[in-house]
């Protein structure tokens, strides 16, 4: 098994006026180059910041200055790796646009009428895992003492070539335990924790389209529940019975073969998620119907909620892009 090879903490500062510059070597924003002219790099910046058309750039060959029209946060696809002595800056200006790696954790860039971004606010976000088969997951630790919990969470997906499944999230605990895992598979979601599985008929839900998705489970009797939509999708008993996690580490996105790593590129996420909430107690099937009718509905988890993963920090190699939702 593969170990996590990047441990990515990114540290997100200027809460209030989002301005500043994103930068990241060896990559390039392609399609989007409004001017290309010849200066230093410490110009091009400059010569962006007072470009009121001009929202990143791309340095190249240590002199070529490429000007952007837009941003890798609004185009991730066309956001691709370039050469040795290529730079680029997202060039984060205030007041006419922010960027969510600038708004402090759990907050997110506002949007004026038109779509502009102006001040970092609370609200909801979209995380975009790429759809190539890299290592991506969006962490939290360490869990407190649970024997009985919820899941909710918002997913849109695609069959990906090869890719055997996908991972909803996956809960670990010391010295190595496997505690819990969803996934998606073909035409069917399966449970699994410490070595139990259940596989349920789901239909195929790596679609493109969005579905909600809630689970319950309780040590008490091993009783569990799957929603799919609002409606109960299977449920039953002697799941992990007796069981309790202690310490455990939660992964979105990717299935965890060792505490916090062992990450496989052909069983992660790939698609957009919003809104994933952990509880500490069974929700009841009208909250879930609540959860389930919009990802901004009011109802946070109390041991994890989604603010609290954006990304506090991601496990990835290959980056995950946020983007900005309103809720008001």
């Amino acid at each position: 098994m593969a170990t996590l090879d990047i441990l990515l903490l990114w540290r997100l500062t200027n809460a209030n006026d989002c301005d500043g510059f994103f930068k990241m070597p060896n990559s390039v924003l392609q399609g989007h180059v409004i001017e290309t002219i010849t200066t230093t790099e410490k110009d091009c910046r400059a010569i962006c910041r007072r470009n009121s058309t001009c929202y990143s750039i791309n340095f190249r060959k240590k002199s070529q200055c490429d000007l952007n029209s837009e941003t890798h946060f609004a185009f991730p696809g066309h956001f691709n790796p370039g050469g040795a002595s290529d730079t680029y800056y997202a060039v984060v200006k205030p007041v006419t646009r922010c960027s969510n790696m600038f708004c402090s954790s759990g907050m997110v860039c506002k949007m004026r009428k038109g779509g502009k971004a102006y001040k970092c606010g609370k609200g909801q976000f979209i995380a975009h895992f790429p759809t190539i088969l890299y290592k991506n997951g969006l962490g939290y630790h360490p869990l407190p003492l649970i024997n009985v919990f919820s899941v909710s969470v918002w997913f849109k997906t695609n069959i990906v070539p090869g890719s055997q499944l996908q991972t909803i999230f996956s809960i670990f605990y010391p010295p190595n335990v496997d505690a819990f895992v969803i996934d998606l598979r073909d035409k069917q979601m399966r449970i699994e924790s410490t070595g139990d599985t259940r596989d349920i008929s789901s239909g195929e839900l790596r679609d493109g389209n969005w579905h909600h998705v809630a689970f319950t489970w309780s040590a008490v009797n091993g009783a569990w529940k799957l929603y799919l939509n609002a409606t109960l999708l299977d449920h039953g008993s002697d799941f992990s019975t007796g069981s309790s996690i202690a310490s455990g580490y939660l992964v979105v996105g990717h299935e965890q073969d060792s505490y916090g790593g062992g990450f496989d590129s052909d069983v992660g996420f790939y698609g957009s998620m919003v809104g994933f909430s952990l509880w500490s107690r069974e929700l009841s099937e009208s909250e879930i119907a609540r959860l389930a009718l919009s990802w901004c509905a009011p109802l946070e988890g109390d041991l994890v909620k989604w603010s609290q993963l954006y990304p506090s920090y991601v496990l990835s190699l290959g980056g995950i892009q946020v983007e900005a939702l309103t809720c008001e």
